[in-house]
């Protein structure tokens, strides 16, 4: 007598069922995902904005002399979003900056500063050379209904001290 060996595999059936999971799964995982993606560009500006603020400060105050970020490297007054450059203030621009960012932003948002500063100078003590707050927001042209705005705002004291604030909302305008 011969034992037949009966063999065992997937019907047509269970491979659709296993298809439809996938398909809910990445329809469900990747609009989160760029959600995702999105904020951490998000932040990545920002924190690049305030690393070379910090050093700008830093180097001033060990170098004794006044260091500069500014926009005017790549022509933009107070929109940041074009990029901007870190420089000693003794050997200005058109020289190269001891640091560059160039543009960073992600389509739909801006990175503004308020009364239109497109440079913030520090001083060898720290402080900066304006006698109001230097600040910079990043905004989104647009926040999706009911998603929270995750915009952005840094801003410098007169004194030097460099605070960022990250429940900021530019009030932009719901699409």
């Amino acid at each position: 007598m011969k034992i037949i060996k009966q063999i065992r595999g997937f019907s047509l059936i269970d491979l659709m069922i296993a298809m439809a999971v996938i398909g809910i799964g990445l329809a469900i995982t990747i609009p989160a995902m760029q959600e995702f993606t999105d904020a951490n560009r998000q932040a990545e500006i920002i924190n690049r904005l305030v690393r070379d603020i910090t050093y700008a400060k830093s180097e001033a105050v060990s170098r004794g002399t006044s260091f500069t970020v500014s926009t005017a490297a790549f022509g933009g007054g107070a929109t940041w979003d074009v990029g901007w450059t870190v420089f000693n203030t003794t050997t200005p621009p058109p020289l190269p900056g001891v640091r560059t960012a160039p543009a960073l932003v992600v389509a739909g948002q801006t990175l503004i500063s308020n009364a239109g500063f497109g440079a913030i100078t520090f001083r060898p003590s720290g402080a900066i050379t304006s006698a109001v707050n230097f600040t910079v927001s990043l905004c989104n042209a647009c926040v999706n209904a009911g998603a929270p705005p995750r915009e952005r705002q840094l801003t410098v004291s007169p004194t030097g001290r460099i605070t960022l604030n990250s429940q900021f909302a530019c009030g932009s305008p719901v699409c």
